[in-house]
């Protein structure tokens, strides 16, 4: 909770804020734990909340590449 209330609700890579929408209780738009190193573990250091649809389409690749991709 600290870290969403520290990025003001909003996602950690694009910026955009979080909401539900027709999606109800799971869909892109909602919270989601993001490793910054895919290998690493869920340590504070590691972690930031992002967007489930950017998690999702980062998967294991770099952040340029989802930006590429967006």
């Amino acid at each position: 909770m600290t870290k969403l209330r520290n990025s003001n609700y909003c996602c950690a890579l694009t910026g955009l804020p979080f909401w539900t929408d027709d999606a109800d209780r799971f869909g892109p738009t909602m919270p989601s734990l993001d490793r910054i190193d895919c290998d690493g573990d869920y340590s504070d250091a590691n972690v930031r909340v992002v967007l489930l649809g950017v998690n999702s389409l980062r998967g294991r690749g770099s952040e340029a590449d989802m930006f590429r991709i967006a």
